[in-house]
C-alpha cells in the first residue's frame, strides 16, 4: 500500500533574513517586498545609509538558492539596494569640500579631476564603500 506524501508548504526565507540583518545590523531599519513568479523568488531588500552595501550581502549571501524541482523549492533570489539620504550627502560633499580645499561646498553634477569624472560620481563611489551608522 503506497501512501500519498503531500509537498511541504514552500515557506519563504523572510523571517531568517530579518532574524540575520536585525541581529547583525541592529540600528538600520530596512524595508522587505516578496515577488514570486513561476519557480522563481526574489526578496528585494532595500535601506537608508546604514551598514555597507558588501557587508549586507556578505550576511546575506547564503539566502541565494537554486531550484530545486524534487524539494518543491523555487529559486531564490536576494537583492539588496542601499540609498543615500540627504544627511549622509550633505556630509561627503562637506568632506570634499574640506579634503580637497575648496573655497565653496561643491555640486554633484562638478567636474571633479581626480577620478576623470563627477563629484557626484565620487560621493557614490564613497557611500559604496563606507558604514554610515
Amino acid at each position: 500500500m503506497e501512501t500519498a506524501i503531500q509537498p511541504a508548504a514552500v515557506k519563504t526565507p523572510l523571517p531568517e533574513i530579518k532574524a540575520v540583518l536585525g541581529s547583525h545590523f541592529p540600528s538600520t531599519r530596512f524595508r522587505y517586498s516578496l515577488v514570486c513568479k513561476d519557480g522563481y523568488r526574489r526578496i528585494i531588500i532595500s535601506y537608508l545609509d546604514g551598514a555597507s552595501l558588501t557587508r549586507v550581502k556578505n550576511a546575506l549571501r547564503g539566502f541565494n538558492l537554486p531550484a530545486h524541482p524534487s524539494m518543491h523549492r523555487p529559486r531564490t533570489e536576494v537583492v539588496v539596494e542601499r540609498d543615500m539620504s540627504d544627511r549622509v550627502r550633505g556630509l561627503l560633499l562637506s568632506e570634499i569640500k574640506s579634503v580637497f580645499g575648496l573655497q565653496v561646498l561643491p555640486r554633484e553634477s562638478d567636474p571633479f579631476s581626480p577620478i576623470g569624472g563627477t563629484v557626484g560620481d565620487y560621493m557614490r563611489k564613497i557611500f559604496h564603500m563606507r558604514d554610515f551608522e
